[in-house]
């Protein structure tokens, strides 16, 4: 570390080391020239020893130069102008190159905008890689009773374990204006803060208002329906709205990053689960239809009536088996079904379950289980155009390089190493690659939404980050450069079959 610091001391005074450098030497020559006069060498002759007992003055003073600098990333700046200087003069050429590879990095950045914004994109809360659902089997998390959910929550610590049911569509009127339809989900006391969000205004409800008879019925709503329906979060709260002609009151409004738990779900109200019954809202869920059952209207208190899904939050800190816990407070609902069951030959394969906790940082959708191998064909489509776009880009390159064998010529002749030569074609393939990559990445980042739209057939999706898009457009821009700048030194087999297929 001294020695970078000295080293950008030096280089700052550079031109001051410099002179006096110079005048050290001048003084030098002047007192050889002076010794040689006194023994008798004429003028011309005292000068001229003086100057080869020196040495060669310009390359002692470039090499001092060099080192009171950086010379290898001077050397790397030079070759920078040169190669834009090469490039400009040749504007049809630049501009072809740049277009395919701003074509096939757009394309890239594109579909993986999608298979961001569909499979690696997390929930916006805190730690989501905590974040577990609960599966019995299949490719969908298990529907529990209420019951079941509600003593899974009193096994675990606190915001460990909360319930939600699949969303669903209900009406609901603001003051006077027209009826609206909108998603709804119940969920349990404890889930918000199994989440560990809080309220972007107001407050979320806990187990107290998750209660059968609670006195006043209270909704949850989102930034986006509190700022359409009355202007701003805050003047939403302690508002009263008609779900199902049931009127409820706004506690809290969600933050505005959050909008569901999969990246397809715009969910606008959160209501407890205990209101269900209140509301009138069908939800989806698994029942066992018997005529013993006392609770037929309110399936909160109904063990037979699997309705709600089970997200955990397990620390990697804590020491906890989920499979236990799920199993012993599953236990009541399953007494209660092998009561309902009795007698029916096959009714053990109903509540016979082999529970298994999949992680999900970015929730549920079962339009993502869908989307796989649509995904996958987009990958691979992409994958053959970047294969193709490289194999015309290192083509091109080559031909350029062959148009160039004088001017390289000149190079090694003059003493340039073959790295160097090989460095100036990889500042020119990256340089255009960087500008393809900017030219992609701007196409990519405007047509994301559209695309988002096109691919997923209609699906409102959250938008992953830009700096996810960034990140992969540089990786593939410096892959890119890479895979031209080498591969336009010589033309190899491979090359030549893949050029066969380039258009």
């Amino acid at each position: 570390m001294q020695a970078l610091f000295r080293r950008l001391r030096h280089w700052l005074r550079r031109d001051a080391i410099t002179d006096r450098f110079d005048e050290e030497l001048a003084f030098h020559l002047e007192q050889r020239e002076a010794e040689f006069r006194r023994k008798g060498l004429s003028p011309t002759e005292a000068r001229s020893m003086a100057q080869r007992e020196l040495g060669n003055r310009t390359q002692v003073r470039e090499q001092l130069y060099e080192q009171a600098g950086f010379p290898v990333l001077e050397g790397i700046w030079r070759d920078v102008l040169l190669s834009v200087r090469s490039l400009c003069r040749r504007p049809l050429f630049t501009v072809g190159v740049i277009a395919v590879i701003a074509s096939g990095l757009a394309a890239a950045a594109l579909v993986y905008g999608v298979i961001d914004a569909v499979f690696l994109l997390p929930l916006p809360v805190p730690r989501p890689t905590e974040l577990n659902l609960v599966f019995s089997e299949g490719e969908r998390p298990a529907y529990l009773s209420y019951g079941t959910v509600r003593r899974m929550e009193d096994l675990l610590p606190p915001a460990h374990a909360g319930g939600c049911s699949e969303s669903a569509r209900c009406k609901v009127r603001v003051g006077n204006k027209p009826i609206s339809r909108t998603l709804v989900r119940f969920v349990t006391g404890r889930f918000f803060s199994t989440l560990q969000i809080s309220a972007e205004k107001g407050s979320l409800f806990s187990v107290s208002a998750d209660t059968p008879g609670h006195p006043a019925p209270i909704v949850v709503v989102s930034a986006a329906r509190a700022t359409e329906w009355f202007g701003s979060p805050s003047a939403a709260l302690n508002q009263e709205i008609l779900v199902n002609d049931q009127p409820v009151t706004i506690v809290g409004v969600l933050p505005k990053e959050f909008v569901g738990l999969s990246p397809d779900d715009w969910t606008d109200l959160w209501m407890p689960a205990s209101l269900q019954n209140l509301v009138h809202v069908s939800v989806s869920a698994y029942s066992v239809s018997r005529s013993d059952r006392p609770n037929l209207e309110d399936i909160s208190r109904e063990e037979r009536v699997a309705w709600l899904q089970l997200l955990l939050r397990l620390p990697s800190s804590e020491a906890i088996n989920p499979v236990v816990a799920i199993t012993q407070a599953y236990a009541p609902q399953r007494e209660d079904l092998e009561h309902a069951l009795a007698g029916e030959p096959d009714g053990f394969k109903l509540f016979t379950h082999s529970w298994q906790v999949i992680a999900a940082p970015g929730g549920f959708s079962h339009f993502r289980n869908g989307f796989r191998s649509t995904s996958a064909i987009l990958a691979g489509i992409v994958g053959v155009m970047l294969v193709i776009a490289w194999a015309n880009l290192s083509g091109l390159l080559l031909v350029r390089t062959m148009a160039r064998h004088r001017e390289i010529g000149v190079r090694l002749a003059l003493g340039s190493g073959r790295w160097r030569v090989v460095r100036l074609s990889l500042l020119e393939a990256g340089m255009l690659s960087l500008a393809g990559a900017v030219t992609g990445l701007a196409i990519a980042l405007t047509m994301l939404k559209p695309a988002l739209f096109l691919f997923a057939f209609g699906q409102q999706l959250r938008l992953a980050t830009d700096f996810h898009m960034i990140a992969v457009t540089g990786g593939l821009c410096i892959l890119t450069a890479l895979a031209c700048g080498l591969a336009s030194k010589k033309r190899t087999p491979i090359q030549a079959a893949l050029m066969s297929f380039s258009f």
